[in-house]
């Protein structure tokens, strides 16, 4: 039975929403105890988008359309491989069967988590277990293709992927436009900076051309030194010519000094500019380093770790006292700081634990870590007094996720360096 999520929408104000969300009449989504997992053709069509989108890779389900349309797909957009991946989701063929099977072999680790779930209840459960551990694919796609999901859950858990998506796109295209946005600024400003600096040196070479043409004036008056009244007449016309050059000259001198000044405020505009640039290339960058590490973690989790992904740093003897954070976030922290033979102390920032604990804490961590997100300022401000006092380096992650540690277990020396 082909199934789906959502009841249909009245009529009326809500005839936008019916259109992409309500299903045909003869559509339902229910539990189905006793039968075999959903395969992916069983799936409403409306499913097949999010399932193809989360569940894979864009390179692994290129790899599969090319396998299924041949060697000319290889060259299609992203887009054209989705919308291919979503016909060959609802065909009940080798190529649909091929497509379901990558699905399987890929989460088959998270799908046997699922295995004990009798009800609705369970996998809601199970979802939100798998989910704080970062892998949303796995649990995506076995809570879909279980026969114990019925329609409250899924639309719970397909509300959670939906918002997701929407999370992850808009925290992308806001950095890239801003990114965007301040090189268009530094690029306009460099042309205003030459403008101004052409303009300037015009008007340096019109006071010199009008200097030299003052000197050789007097010079000519000095020459001619007519006797009587014309030498007076001379002298009068000297006079006048040399104070209408004297306050031309005073007046594009001003005139300079005010285009050196806004001269000066658009060369500091720019460095500022550019200052803003490099900072936000490097939390770019610090952002791909924690993605990459959390995607070696969810590799590790599936079990389709390369050798070097599967490698571990040995931080055996180093202690980490990690101040603040997320409370659902510890245990997961402890856990992957653990794995590398480092020990993991915690401290809640002052929450519910005496901030008078964190020197003889600190006194017994080699480094002291915080989330700038998610800890108070009396706690921060205890941590440097303290961490001075006592020579030990603390360092303040960007996030109070777990790509910020991992990325810090990634850089940490071993004890016998103790220090970054």
């Amino acid at each position: 039975m082909v199934n789906y999520p959502f009841k249909t929408l009245s009529p009326g104000k809500n005839a936008l929403r019916h259109q992409y969300f309500a299903p045909p009449s003869h559509l339902t989504f229910e539990a189905s105890l006793g039968q075999s997992r959903r395969k992916l053709w069983d799936l409403s069509t409306y499913l097949h988008c999010s399932v193809i989108g989360t569940c894979l890779t864009a390179n692994e389900l290129r790899r599969i359309v090319v396998k299924a349309a041949g060697s000319s797909a290889a060259k299609w957009s992203d887009h054209d491989i989705h919308t291919e991946g979503m016909r060959l989701a609802g065909r009940n063929d080798a190529l649909g069967k091929l497509l379901n099977k990558s699905l399987d072999t890929r989460h088959a680790a998270i799908v046997r988590k699922f295995t004990p779930a009798k009800n609705g209840q369970d996998i809601l459960a199970l979802w939100s277990a798998v989910k704080a551990e970062g892998d949303i694919p796995g649990a995506y796609w076995a809570c879909v293709t279980h026969p114990a999901t019925d329609g409250m859950a899924l639309r719970q858990i397909f509300g959670e992927v939906h918002m997701l998506s929407h999370l992850i796109g808009s925290a992308n295209r806001a950095d890239i436009r801003r990114l965007a946005e301040l090189e268009a600024e530094v690029a306009a400003l460099n042309d205003k900076v030459a403008r101004q600096e052409k303009r300037i040196q015009m008007v340096a070479l019109e006071r010199d051309e009008k200097a030299r043409a003052y000197d050789a004036l007097v010079m000519e008056r000095l020459r001619e030194r007519q006797p009587g009244r014309r030498i007076n007449d001379s002298v009068g016309v000297l006079s006048d010519a040399t104070d209408h050059l004297r306050a031309k000259l005073e007046s594009q001198l001003i005139r300079l000094a005010a285009l050196e000044k806004k001269q000066q405020a658009w060369r500091d505009e720019r460095e500022r500019l550019s200052q803003e640039l490099q900072r936000l290339s490097r939390s770019e960058a610090a952002l791909i380093d924690e993605l990459g590490s959390l995607e070696d973690m969810i590799q590790r989790l599936q079990g389709h770790a390369t050798p070097e992904q599967e490698a571990r740093r040995d931080l055996s003897g180093v202690r980490f006292l990690y101040v603040g954070g997320r409370t659902h976030h510890i245990a997961t922290l402890k856990s992957e700081v653990q794995k590398t033979g480092a020990t993991f102390l915690h401290h809640d920032g002052g929450q519910s634990e005496a901030l008078s604990l964190l020197p003889g804490l600190i006194s017994q961590a080699q480094f002291v870590l915080f989330p700038l997100d998610c800890v108070g300022h009396s706690a921060v401000a205890t941590i440097k007094k303290f961490c001075k006092q006592a020579e030990k380096p603390y360092i303040p992650l960007p996030r109070s996720g777990l790509g910020s540690l991992l990325r810090v277990l990634a850089q940490a020396p071993g004890p016998e360096v103790g220090r970054f």
